[in-house]
């Protein structure tokens, strides 16, 4: 039928509205005439309010701060993508007066986070020590679309014995966590290692190692004179310094060769020569030598002519690696 043409005039009424399963096409329909049409309204219910992406932690950066500073932990991430950055104390001095520097700082890094359900409670535990902190974070989803919020709340500087924590609590929009840091340990140093040998107005004897005697002893056991000619030295690298000097009777030459790791070192030994008689001969050297396991260090003196007056002073330290 051409409505055009057999109308007079149009009227419209409502008929229907029905809801229709989300995600389906809105339609409309006329179960009328074309004259007085009766409409039908079809329109999908909305989509459900889903749950909020999972907010997610990383750790930054992690700085050791000025013994007897204060801890700290900020956000350089966003509310829903929390970057945090750590800095944690050096410990205050040691008893022997030491700054602290080396004292043992903790360490705090993030273990496993998971999603919990909207609305139940965010909760944080360590899984690690109290030095050494793995964190484990439970995030619930947000509710209705929303994305929890991650606020950094209070940290609090925590003696070094005692374990590192983190407390969340909920909030309005998402989730605060409050962190207690601890200190590093006190700081403190090894015991140094050093001796020195000596000895003077002495007679040398042509392919024999030299005397000395203890000058300065070494209190804890790693250098130690075993005899009048040897030093035992344990695994480690030592800086060596030594020198010779003796009274020639004739022209001649002086050569001395150290002696470590069950061999002679003649590539760092000292070698001197004199034109005349009754003239010095003189040399020294310092060395940096490593030894894997316990070993005897002694100098060997090598001379074509009589000496006397001979003069040693052997000073070693143990390095700290």
């Amino acid at each position: 039928m051409d409505c055009n043409k057999y109308c007079c005039g149009t009227c419209i009424s409502i008929g229907n509205t029905i809801t229709s399963q989300p995600g389906t096409p809105a339609s409309v329909t006329n179960s009328g005439s074309c004259c007085c049409p009766v409409l039908n309204f079809t329109i999908p219910e909305g989509e459900p309010g889903r749950d909020g992406a999972p907010a997610t932690i990383t750790v930054g950066t992690t700085t050791t701060g000025a013994p007897g500073t204060n801890a700290s932990v900020t956000n350089s991430g966003t509310a829903q993508n929390a970057v945090l950055n750590f800095t944690i104390p050096a410990g205050q001095n040691g008893n022997d007066g030491n700054d602290g520097s080396d004292g043992n700082s903790a360490t705090v890094t993030v273990g496993t986070t998971t999603t919990g359900a909207p609305g139940t409670n965010a909760s944080v535990t360590n899984s690690g020590t109290a030095q050494n902190a793995v964190l484990n974070f439970t995030i619930p989803a947000g509710q209705n679309g929303k994305t929890p919020v991650i606020t950094v709340g209070l940290t609090t500087t925590l003696e070094p014995d005692e374990p590192a924590t983190a407390t969340a609590t909920p909030t309005q929009n998402g989730v605060q966590i409050d962190f207690g840091i601890p200190k590093g340990e006190p700081g403190g140093t090894t015991p140094q290692s050093f001796a020195s040998f000596i000895n003077y107005i002495a007679l040398f004897t042509n392919a024999s190692p030299l005397l000395f005697y203890p000058l300065t002893a070494d209190s804890t056991g790693q250098i130690e004179q075993i005899s009048m000619d040897q030093i035992s030295l344990e695994p480690g690298y030592y800086l060596i310094s030594y020198s010779v000097s003796a009274i020639l009777s004739e022209p001649g030459y002086m050569q001395v060769t150290p002696s470590y790791n069950s061999a002679s070192h003649i590539e760092t030994g000292i070698y001197f020569s004199t034109s005349q008689g009754s003239s010095t001969a003189n040399g020294s050297n310092t060395i940096i030598i490593y030894a894997p396991e316990k070993t005897t260090f002694y100098l060997t003196y090598n001379s074509n002519v009589e000496s006397r007056d001979g003069a040693v002073s052997i000073t070693i330290l143990k390095l700290q690696i």
